[in-house]
């Protein structure tokens, strides 16, 4: 039919629903069929639908062989990275969020925008959280990805938010790379704080990972009695979290275990605010004040 009515001069521009063309409904149902039929009859694979969407963008995420996003891919005339979105603002962004790191890979090969950011200014070397965060970081660092970049409104770099996971697989691959590009200090690196001063050991502490705070600390020289700005250290936030093992490690380093912060409160009182009991036993043996 869809070769029927081409034969007939039938507008391949035409919009249906929601702005999409006949490329963007085949490649939502993975029809590489009709996808090089359109194409060879002169579709525009840069047409991007009402949600800033090219077919690839499609392509890219969508779940099927990856027959349509091959085809899509090599027409000469594509766009790589279409318009923004609210959640995933170009197709390698919709590759990366599906999992898919060999559309992601052939997208940066074909020179996708490695730095390109949502609408909260966050880029994928912040998205940590996503199942194939440590090889897409590597991947997209090797291309020259920023690791210095700042998300909105926080200005959280992605060290800050590998180290909200817990993920010292990423937080190695990220610290070299900054210490690479901005030929800085390893302290000047682990010590990065965002638009509050909190700072990634601190990020850790709150996480509970004793193994990334001991890296942070032994190997990037992350300095423990660092305060954000309301004069919270990363002691404080591993008692308001219950954190014992952390809490102890930098009591080792000399964590004061009876300051107060900015508004008078210690680590005893955070950790009675939390119902953190197990902490609140530990500070009280170790002699803090009640």
């Amino acid at each position: 039919m869809v070769e029927l009515l081409l034969r007939h001069n039938a507008d391949t521009s035409s919009r249906g629903p929601e702005g999409r063309t006949a490329l963007h409904i085949a490649s939502i149902s993975n029809r590489v069929d009709i996808i090089e039929l359109l194409l060879l009859h002169k579709a525009n694979p840069a047409t991007v639908d009402d949600a800033g969407h090219t077919p690839l963008w499609y392509a890219a995420r969508g779940k099927e062989t990856n027959n349509s996003f091959e085809a899509l891919l090599s027409a000469a005339t594509v766009d790589i990275d279409g318009l923004l979105d609210d959640k995933l603002p170009s197709p390698l962004w919709a590759a990366a969020a599906t999992g898919r790191e060999d559309r992601a890979s052939a997208l940066l090969e074909q020179g996708a925008d490695f730095n390109r950011q949502d609408k909260k200014e966050r880029t994928l070397l912040h998205r940590t959280n996503w199942p194939i965060a440590a090889p897409l970081t590597k991947l997209l660092l090797q291309h020259g990805a920023n690791p210095w970049a700042r998300d909105f409104p926080d200005k959280r770099l992605p060290l800050h938010r590998a180290a909200e996971q817990g993920r010292i697989d990423i937080a190695a691959m990220l610290l070299d790379k900054m210490v690479e590009q901005q030929e800085c200090s390893k302290t000047d690196a682990s010590n990065v704080r965002d638009s509050h001063g909190v700072t990634p050991l601190m990020c850790a502490a709150l996480q509970g990972s004793l193994p990334l705070v001991l890296y942070l600390v032994r190997e990037w020289d992350a300095v423990f009695d660092l305060q954000d700005d309301v004069g919270n250290d990363a002691f404080y936030c591993a008692c308001a979290e219950g954190h014992i093992l952390v809490a102890n490690f930098l009591l080792g380093l000399g964590a004061d275990i009876n300051r107060g912060n900015n508004e008078g409160h210690t680590p005893l009182h955070v950790a009675t605010t939390q119902g953190q009991g197990a902490m609140i036993e530990f500070l009280l043996s170790l002699g803090a004040d009640a």
